[in-house]
């Protein structure tokens, strides 16, 4: 064991540590850090394995060596976590985000049967979509990369698609606002029809999970409120059920081909879950001179002027970068994109002193969302919730894919604008209801006043 292998565990132990930290300290926020934090755990896991050496880097088309990316990227994520911890231990002492929203308590009448059938309705499209169009689980001429544009008999339907997630957090909402049993045990069915929906479209993990976790948002947040308890031990049951089931699929999904899916399994997830940081590292490593400047010019531009491939920013800059071009050409025709390119995008964009100061705001900026999301759902704000779970998925994008334009577009900042113009609106009213009390206070005081004196 070499050196940089011993700095690469002290590392991971430093992770696990600060995980530890902010269960321990932001219980209440942890379900919503915990997507963030797991991604990038799975990074750091990853590159302490590639540090080993000699380790065969499929998609770069190189053995690994060891070379400290794990200690860096734990260093940058420590950049990004503890400022997050501090600010929303701050925000804290803010007052609930009063806005202009629909309550699910007071307008459940309507509400829960028009998310119902909007789901129900959606996923029956999709369904058939599938079983017109052909289902890549089971047909080797198809698969979930190049599905869209080449066998989709249903344009539309991948609009639908990409909301899989947010039908995710509806009906976790749905069951955990729900006294009634009817309502509960339809949400649970509508999320498992919705994960054999993602399972037959081919998807092995990041999909069905991020479905998954976002049921999972508003069920712990009102379970942490209602019985002051995150995790009970049903739940280790549950959540322990649901790793099972995931390694089965992803054997499944494995079997049948050359190599044993042990070992296909094995390298997906940690020779390939990483190695997008540990080429990223490497190659700014021994390319100090790198213009950060003119690769922040081209993320802005992809931001206002966004191109077809992305092949200059982001994920597939990356890709291209370090990897032979002939191999990430193929990949980028396939619609194939690597992983885990956050913070690695960062280090070209802005620099090393200048990624530290960019995870720094992006943490004022996730407390701010976090909080705003939180809120929502403990004070029952359905439409709020739904615009924050917008947000909440697009930065967790950005933080997975490494693509700025993800985050940073127009539909995200029409609905900060929304939210925030909707913030001024109602505090505006609230300013004047109470105006309206306190003069209300002062006249009748004025009048007993008046009184008095004529006694």
């Amino acid at each position: 064991m070499n050196a940089y292998t011993i700095l690469a565990y002290i590392s991971l132990l430093v992770y696990l540590i600060l995980g530890i930290h902010l269960y321990k300290r932001r219980t209440k926020y942890f379900i919503f850090i915990f997507l963030l934090y797991f991604y990038q755990l799975t990074a750091v896991v990853s590159n302490l394995y590639l540090e080993h050496g000699n380790v065969f880097i499929t998609e770069q088309s190189i053995y690994s060596y060891g070379s400290g990316s794990t200690f860096r990227l734990v260093l940058y994520n420590l950049a990004f976590f503890l400022p997050l911890s501090y600010f929303l231990n701050k925000m804290d002492k803010v007052k609930h985000l009063k806005i202009l929203s629909l309550k699910t308590k007071e307008n459940s009448a309507y509400l829960t049967p028009f998310f119902l059938l909007l789901i129900v309705f959606s996923l029956l499209l999709l369904y058939a979509n599938l079983f017109i169009s052909g289902i890549p689980l089971f047909n080797d001429q198809i698969n979930r990369y190049t599905f869209w544009e080449n066998a989709s008999k249903v344009g539309f339907a991948q609009k639908i698609h990409y909301q899989i997630s947010v039908f995710g957090f509806i009906l976790g909402i749905l069951n955990s606002y729900s006294k009634k049993k009817k309502t509960k045990v339809l949400t649970v069915f509508l999320l498992i029809f919705s994960i054999i929906y993602l399972i037959l479209f081919g998807e092995k993990f990041s999909s069905i999970f991020r479905t998954i976790y976002m049921f999972s948002i508003p069920f712990f947040t009102m379970k942490l409120i209602t019985k002051n308890q995150f995790l009970s031990s049903r739940d280790y049951f549950k959540i322990l059920l649901a790793i099972m089931l995931f390694l089965v699929l992803i054997f499944y999904n494995y079997s049948g081909k050359t190599e044993s899916a042990f070992d296909l399994f094995i390298n997906r997830a940690f020779a390939l879950q990483g190695h997008t940081w540990w080429g990223a590292d490497k190659y700014f490593v021994n390319h100090p001179d790198f213009n950060n400047f003119a690769q922040l010019k081209n993320e802005v531009s992809e931001i206002t002027s966004p191109t077809e491939n992305h092949e200059k920013t982001g994920m597939r800059f990356l890709m291209l970068l370090i990897s032979p071009i002939s191999l990430a050409s193929q990949y980028i025709t396939n619609n194939v994109n690597f992983t885990m390119a956050y913070p690695a995008i960062l280090l070209f964009s802005f620099g090393k002193i200048g990624t530290l100061v960019f995870q720094i705001l992006m943490a004022l900026l996730t407390a701010i969302v976090i909080k705003t999301y939180r809120d929502a759902i403990v004070n029952k704000r359905i439409i709020l919730g739904l615009l924050s779970t917008k947000i909440y998925i697009s930065l967790f994008t950005l933080s997975y894919q490494g693509d700025f334009s993800d985050f940073f577009n127009l539909s995200t900042v029409m609905i900060i604008y929304i939210i925030l113009f909707s913030y001024l609106i109602s505090n505006v009213k609230s300013i004047r209801i109470k105006k309206i009390k306190d003069d209300n206070k002062l006249h009748t005081l004025h009048k007993y006043s008046n009184y008095v004196n004529k006694i």
